[in-house]
Formats: structure tokens, C-alpha cells, sequence
């Protein structure tokens, strides 16, 4: 029996923090974030979360 699992796939940020127009690409639902210090890092990941979040409840219900 195959288990199906959320993963998600693509994040898109437009006119958000430091990205006007910018698509993280994630890799069997894994994303790795790096780049200098002041670069939005945390900014980013913290405002993604909440979408994650929801797309996956509405997965499950």
C-alpha cells in the first residue's frame, strides 16, 4: 500500500520582502534557503510557512 504524503513543489513570491518576482523550486518537498546575512532569509521561510501549513490541512480534510 503506497502512502501519500503532501509535498509541495513550487513557493512564488511576488512584491514580497526582497523578491518582486522570484520561484523556489522544491525538491521531493525539501527547499534549501542560503545566502548572505540581512538577505530574508527567516523572512521568507517565516511568511512560507503558514501557506504550507494550510495547503496541507486542506490535503487531509
Amino acid at each position: 500500500m503506497a502512502v501519500h504524503r503532501y509535498q509541495p513543489n513550487r513557493l512564488g513570491l511576488f512584491n514580497f520582502w526582497y523578491h518582486t518576482d522570484s520561484v523556489f523550486e522544491f525538491a521531493n518537498g525539501k527547499l534549501f534557503v542560503r545566502g548572505a546575512n540581512g538577505s530574508g532569509k527567516s523572512v521568507t521561510t517565516t511568511m512560507a510557512v503558514p501557506i504550507l501549513v494550510n495547503r496541507l490541512l486542506v490535503f487531509y480534510d
